[in-house]
């Protein structure tokens, strides 16, 4: 008795220590879910990080998530800037609903991060920009950025952005390019402030010259002029991504001898302020390749082909509009986002313009790629062939007349 005493204690001791492992297990389990799905998630403002696998599901959920936020809309991203007023005169004037589509300009504020909607007014449009002179200051990394993050299908962006992102492995395609500089028309030149004199391009030692807050395309567009004026980068003070404000402020306290402009703010410093003079227009590169592009992110074209192709044929007939007006008509529209050509206040420049068909130039891109590599924005090159699908342009060409 004794002995089966003994066997019936031990069986139980034994039977109450795998239940309570059996319960630490399930509790600490329980608490590790617990956390991972509520406490890590907002723990990661206090530095904490996710890693492996845990992360790449997390994310792609999220994604998913964003990108079903607004079925059936498709959210652009936008910068409001000569080389995409077309599709935003696109968009104001209905041609993306007349193709059966919902599609959204999403843009923000300069130094906000909260996105909002382009309205479909230009009358609405210019309040907002009155409230608020860096409405539609979005930049292109900001936009790819937005892309990645699943908060817009697709967008507006510069060339430099383009090809810098895509050296990041971004999920990116170029369908359709946008507005460009005319090669003898250049919509970009270098200024240089009014007293500054120049015989030589030793005059230009020592000056402070700038570039302007956006992506990498001007900052080396700054450093391409002064090496191909014969001077050293280090011959020179050379300040980058300087804010639109100080830009105005810069040639009249002096504080700026020179720097590359964009065709608005030149109409800006030689016209109305008086300030600066154009020193030389954008002959250093090819001035076609200051250009922009219209970019999704390849889930979506893989997802929504019928929705993108719409999305192009609705530009393509806009900028086939365009083109068959008379120069006459072309030239009555005024405002900035609906002007078409100003040949009339800078001599020898003009705004930007746009192709037809709007076919994306890979020519265009490598020289940009070359240039970018040069001055060590990049690390290597891309093959941009594989970030672009040309596709689209072409089928827009055989529904343009539908």
């Amino acid at each position: 008795m004794r002995g089966a005493h003994w066997f019936i204690k031990n069986v139980f001791i034994m039977t109450k220590a795998v239940i309570s492992t059996i319960v630490i297990f399930f509790a600490v389990f329980g608490f590790g879910a617990y956390y991972f799905s509520h406490v890590h998630d907002s723990g990661k403002k206090s530095g904490i990080e996710e890693t492996g696998d845990l992360v790449e599901i997390k994310a792609s959920s999220r994604l998913e998530e964003a990108r079903r936020s607004e079925k059936g809309v498709a959210r652009i991203g936008y910068f409001h800037g000569g080389r995409t007023h077309l599709l935003y005169r696109a968009y104001i004037h209905d041609y993306f609903g007349k193709e059966g589509i919902d599609v959204k300009l999403i843009t923000k504020e300069l130094f906000n991060d909260a996105l909002s909607e382009v309205p479909k007014s230009h009358e609405e449009f210019e309040k907002k920009s009155e409230d608020s002179s860096f409405f539609g200051r979005m930049t292109g990394i900001e936009i790819i950025k937005e892309i990645e993050k699943g908060n817009l299908d697709g967008g507006t962006v510069g060339e430099a952005s383009f090809i810098a992102s895509i050296h990041n492995n971004s999920p990116i395609v170029a369908v359709a390019m946008l507005g460009h500089d005319e090669k003898d028309y250049p919509a970009h030149a270098f200024l240089l402030r009014n007293g500054v004199e120049v015989k030589s391009p030793d005059d230009l030692k020592g000056k402070t010259f700038v570039s302007r807050y956006s992506g990498p395309f001007d900052r080396t567009m700054v450093r391409e002029f002064i090496e191909s004026e014969g001077l050293k980068i280090t011959d020179v003070n050379l300040v980058e991504d300087v804010m639109d404000d100080e830009l105005s402020e810069g040639f009249k306290n002096g504080k700026v001898d020179g720097g590359y402009y964009h065709f608005h703010w030149i109409k800006k410093f030689v016209n109305e302020d008086k300030t600066a003079y154009v020193y030389r227009k954008l002959d250093w590169v090819n001035p076609e390749s200051s250009l922009a592009l219209l970019i999704f992110h390849k889930d979506y074209i893989k997802n929504n082909r019928d929705t993108v192709q719409k999305i192009v044929d609705a530009y393509a007939k806009r900028v086939k509009y365009e083109k068959d007006l008379s120069e006459t008509e072309r030239e009555k529209p005024k405002g900035f986002g609906l002007q078409m050509v100003d040949y009339n206040n800078i001599q020898g420049m003009n705004i930007p313009q746009y192709d037809f068909p709007p076919k994306v130039r890979s020519d265009l891109l490598h020289q940009i790629q070359d240039i970018l590599f040069k001055h060590g924005e990049i690390d290597g090159k891309s093959d941009i062939e594989n970030y672009l699908d040309l596709s689209f342009v072409e089928e827009a060409m055989k529904n343009i007349n539908k």
